[in-house]
């Protein structure tokens, strides 16, 4: 399915024209336009499956309940790794709260380099 910018119309397969430029043989210019009002400017709505890539209908996000399912638990199992307390993140944190305390601009390497201690 495909939307067209610019009458703002739905179809389903756009209207292919060759134009051969006054050229005797190929290669022509191949053209994809709206059937309604024949503009060029469409783009085509998403219908696969947001979890498997599936064939889906319009107005689905995906194809059964069970990649909806699978999607939710990935999306959760994303979220866990973001959060999880990782040595570079809390470097991460101590680094944006002493350029927010002394209104400085530090990079990683240049806030390890100045405050932090080699042993």
């Amino acid at each position: 399915m495909y939307h067209c910018n610019d009458c703002g119309r739905l179809f389903r397969e756009p209207t292919v024209i060759t134009e051969d430029h006054g050229l005797s043989a190929p290669p022509y210019e191949r053209v994809e336009t709206c059937p309604h009002c024949g503009g060029k400017s469409f783009t085509e709505l998403n219908q696969t499956c947001r979890y498997c890539g599936g064939r889906i209908g319009a107005g689905m996000r995906f194809c059964s309940t069970a990649c909806e399912e699978k999607s939710a638990a990935l999306f959760a199992r994303h979220l866990a790794r973001k959060a999880a307390e990782e040595p570079i993140n809390r470097v991460l944190r101590r680094k944006a709260a002493y350029n927010r305390r002394h209104g400085t601009a530090y990079s990683y390497g240049q806030f390890v380099a100045h405050t932090e201690k080699t042993k």
